[in-house]
């Protein structure tokens, strides 16, 4: 298991090398709402996507792969009704849902879900700014 602190170095210095080397292979909405050039990594059997600003000042990491874990459970597919701290799920206004997983994730929910008790996690995330 990746220690969280050098994975989030590691996305960071991945994505700075990736994005001058070429063009983003797709857009990724970040949680500013800004559409961002971001790039597919592989890391353990779990794919990310990997965003960073133009001025390298904003990092978004995100994962829709069942295959992450975080503390040894899955994530992706849980429902909002079995975290502990489901009160505290917050608006990504033209997004959808987040809820605070750690100091570094956040779980995300869809939209239309409206943030419901059955709310399904479809992405796991970081926004380091």
């Amino acid at each position: 298991m990746i220690d969280k602190k050098l994975l989030v170095l590691y996305f960071i210095v991945l994505a700075i090398f990736t994005m001058k080397a070429q063009k983003g292979s797709y857009m990724e909405l970040s949680p500013d709402l800004n559409l961002v050039d971001s790039y597919k990594s592989k890391i353990d059997g779990v794919e990310f996507s990997i965003a960073i600003d133009a001025y390298h000042k904003k990092l978004f990491v995100v994962t829709r792969d069942p295959k992450f874990k975080l503390n040894g459970k899955s994530l992706i597919g849980r429902t909002l009704s079995s975290f502990e701290n489901k009160a505290d799920i917050k608006l990504m206004r033209g997004k959808g849902y987040y809820l605070k997983l750690d100091e570094d994730w956040y779980a995300g929910f869809s939209l239309q879900e409206k943030g419901g008790d059955d709310s399904k996690v479809t992405f796991v995330f970081q926004y380091k700014i």
